[in-house]
């Protein structure tokens, strides 16, 4: 397995999808700082 550096990760909250990315990060990876920055609006296009 790979040591994971740093990650960026861009998910819709309308989703769902953080709480596995979390769970895989921290269970499976032994990361143990995790920064979340939630976006606010919308990509025009």
């Amino acid at each position: 397995m790979k040591k994971i550096t740093m990650v960026h990760i861009y998910l819709s909250e309308a989703k769902g999808n953080l709480t596995p990315v979390l769970h895989y990060l921290h269970d499976e990876n032994s990361v143990q700082g995790i920064t979340i920055f939630r976006g606010q609006g919308k990509y025009i296009r």
